[in-house]
């Protein structure tokens, strides 16, 4: 599955509609060929409505987007992008604004557009081959599934995602072990074969994470307006959050 969530944060958003459309040329063309009402209506195409929802009291819409990104997935070429449009658009006002810039106090006010896959589980990919599902079986370098809740370390300033898989390394690094690991240093063999030959005088390699991903997240600082709605929603890229490898070091 595969969707996206508006979130618009101004302060009243009634009477107003929040439209989705997927664009079937690219932005710049739009925009030259769309600078008044007529032009853009003599060109229908150019943009498909993929749904209108009716603002109320709700700040966040969300639109299930999976059928489109099936499409795009066998057709690239296709793929021009989205646009979102709150309040007046297209067939409602006679000019479109691609070019508008959030300054000063706005900047709290701009809207943000996340989007959210949802991986089946036949489509999962295939574990790594140093992947275990339970220490006490496994005694061996591995890595192990290790969910991590954001709201249970006290993280509750982070709005998505709730949790992650975060994953951790456990297990010994005896020396013969080494050879099947493509990830293990030269340094890491020299002190594996010299605790190997002399288990007193040399330490132990340890098991740790050998590769990690990023990950990015959504966050605010606690500022709400009169709705109880965060204003200050930022999302940043945090390095090395994920493990995706475990290796003997």
């Amino acid at each position: 599955k595969m969707g996206i969530s508006f979130r618009e944060t101004r302060k009243d958003p009634r009477n107003k509609n929040v439209r989705l459309f997927k664009l079937t040329t690219t932005l710049e063309e739009l925009q030259t060929q769309a600078q008044l009402l007529d032009e853009l209506l003599q060109r229908p195409i150019q943009v498909e409505k993929i749904r209108t929802i009716k603002a109320s009291n709700e700040h966040t819409f969300d639109f299930d987007l999976q059928l489109t990104f099936s499409r795009w997935s066998q057709w690239p070429d296709t793929n021009y992008g989205l646009l979102v449009c709150v309040g007046k658009c297209f067939e409602e006002e006679p000019g479109i604004n691609f070019d508008e810039v959030f300054t000063g106090n706005q900047e709290f006010n701009r809207p943000l557009l996340s989007i959210d896959t949802y991986e089946e589980n036949h489509s999962r990919k295939k574990r790594s081959g140093y992947d275990c599902a339970n220490p006490r079986q496994q005694k061996k370098c591995c890595r192990y599934h290790y969910y991590v809740k954001f709201a249970d370390l006290g993280m509750d300033w982070i709005l998505a995602p709730e949790g992650y898989d975060a994953y951790y390394c456990s297990g010994d690094c005896p020396f013969m072990y080494l050879s099947e690991q493509k990830s293990s240093l030269y340094y890491t063999f020299v002190i594996a074969r010299a605790n190997y030959n002399n288990p007193m005088a040399s330490p132990r390699p340890c098991c740790t994470p050998a590769s990690l991903s990023d990950m990015s997240i959504m966050y605010s600082s606690g500022k709400v307006d009169s709705q109880g709605q965060p204003t200050d929603i930022e999302i940043h890229n945090l390095d090395d959050m994920v493990v995706d490898e475990c290796g003997c070091s």
